[in-house]
């Protein structure tokens, strides 16, 4: 009877530790889940909180979710390294490209700064092609033939884009972004004489 006790109060306890194991491992997994998941919202619906065809929305710095295909990860990646060269003019005056932007403390995008000098680092483990419409939904700011930053064409005004000294005369969001290339947007008038 005591062997019996014993060896019943044996597998109450086995039976208690495979449910505390199968408990925390459940949390384990529902952790991961939550933390990998949180700032990674399916590309659908991250380009539909980011979609460049309302210009009215008010558009902030990506904060870890995917953005147009693009995620924030922990390292860079080399597979596909280039560094395109952007440089902003409003009404004569440059503008600075910040740093960091696409960079946050647990992650980085694909297309980012490191310095406020205009270096676009785009470091991805795929090879595609990335525009200037990427890099300003990652940064946050509005860009399109309408639209530089907080500025609005009107009557007296417009937005102009020029690739390698040559104006572009598309959309600049579509401006594809190529190693070394030198892009200028502009604001103005003022606009440099052909």
């Amino acid at each position: 009877m005591a062997k019996r006790k014993a060896k019943q109060k044996g597998t109450k306890h086995r039976s208690g530790l495979w449910y505390g194991a199968g408990a925390l491992l459940l949390i384990i997994i529902a952790l991961g889940l939550y933390f990998g998941l949180a700032g990674n919202r399916a590309p659908a619906q991250a380009s539909a909180n980011n979609s460049s065809s309302n210009s009215n929305s008010k558009l902030a710095p990506a904060k870890g979710q995917v953005i147009d295909g693009i995620r924030c990860e922990s390292s860079e990646s080399l597979v596909f390294h280039i560094h395109p060269v952007l440089t902003i003019v409003i009404e004569g005056q440059e503008r600075t490209v910040p740093a960091n932007i696409g960079i946050l403390p647990r992650c980085l995008y694909w297309l980012h700064t490191h310095r406020p000098n205009g270096v676009i680092h785009i470091e991805s483990p795929i090879q595609r092609d990335y525009t200037l419409g990427d890099f300003f939904d990652i940064w946050g700011q509005r860009l399109d033939s309408q639209h530089l930053l907080d500025k609005v064409a009107d009557q007296g005004h417009s937005v102009r884009a020029f690739v390698n000294g040559q104006r572009y005369l598309g959309d600049p969001r579509q401006i594809v972004l190529k190693d070394r290339e030198q892009i200028e947007l502009m604001y103005g008038p003022p606009f440099p004489s052909p």
